[in-house]
């Protein structure tokens, strides 16, 4: 098992409500509390056009390790802002085979790091994705590279807690995992460290915390990308298949959640693995980089709908 692109971390991108502090020194009394209502009203006024904006900025960082140099950040904007959600890729090296549980937040308005609570279960090469209700789902993974997780757990920011959940049908090293437009989360394929690569995929159902099955991929794969594009069907491309110790993929393929089924559309330009697919706001898939099996590539490609 191959423990590139092994790290993740969801980033809540939000707004701060303004704080707003006024003195004012008046000879009158009247006028003085002229000013305080005056104050007030601005003050309430400002607050009114902020609602339902979070007071900050943070990033959960799932911090795990990778055996081969390679470590992954996947970013995805939070369900509770008005942006589209989107996914980017980071680099980063570490040598240790052992994953960690820990978990920290991150504050952009004063870019210093704190420490939140620790994971139930220690692992990298997990997916993790922001829900509708604000919660962090967690799954799959390997602890030490030599087991796969099916485990699945939730983070709640307003506890700083980690709680388990349902666990998935398949254990799963390097899987994708996409939040649907109804809500559910969409886990795909992925290394099954026992059985060889997965076409499997399956929905987990955050109001009762289990997973179902749903249509099989047409191709085994990990290490692959996979977006929601804006007509709410699911693009997976790249990866590696055959057997797990090559056949780099340019296939590509979409799931349909209002039928559950996966059809093949047209191949990419390159076989590429670890690449990753960001939708753009005319709607069309941006797909960078990642490896052939031999070196790192640059180039890019675009996929319309």
């Amino acid at each position: 098992m191959n423990n590139n692109n092994a790290h993740s971390s969801i980033s809540l991108d939000t707004k701060t409500i303004p704080t707003i502090s006024s003195t004012a020194t008046v000879a009158s009394g009247g006028t003085k509390k002229l000013l305080t209502i005056i104050g007030i009203i601005v003050i309430v006024v400002l607050i009114l056009a902020n609602t339902g904006v979070l007071i900050a900025d943070l990033i959960i960082r799932y911090k795990t390790v990778d055996s081969e140099g390679q470590v992954t950040t996947v970013t995805t904007t939070s369900a509770a802002t008005t942006s589209a959600m989107t996914t980017t890729v980071t680099g980063g090296y570490s040598n240790s085979l052992n994953g960690l549980n820990s978990a920290e937040l991150y504050d952009p308005s004063i870019g210093v790091w704190t420490s939140t609570g620790n994971m139930n279960s220690m692992r990298y090469g997990h997916t993790a994705s922001v829900l509708t209700n604000g919660k962090v789902l967690v799954s799959g993974g390997t602890p030490n590279n030599t087991a796969c997780w099916n485990q699945a757990e939730l983070y709640d920011p307003s506890t700083g807690v980690w709680t388990s959940t349902g666990n998935m049908n398949y254990q799963r090293y390097m899987p994708q995992a996409s939040v649907l437009t109804n809500g559910k989360a969409l886990v795909t394929s992925g290394d099954s460290c026992s059985s060889g690569l997965l076409n499997s995929a399956e929905l987990y159902n955050p109001s009762t915390g289990v997973w179902t099955s749903t249509g099989n991929m047409n191709y085994a794969r990990y290490r692959h990308a996979s977006s929601v594009l804006t007509n709410g069907k699911v693009l997976v491309t790249g990866g590696v298949g055959g057997g797990g110790g090559g056949g780099y993929l340019n296939s590509a393929e979409l799931y349909d959640p209002s039928t559950g089924a996966w059809t093949s559309t047209s191949n990419m330009n390159y076989a590429r693995q670890l690449d990753t697919s960001s939708v753009l706001t005319n709607g069309i898939v941006l797909v960078t980089g990642g490896s052939n099996g031999t070196s790192a590539i640059n180039t890019c490609e675009l996929y319309n709908p």
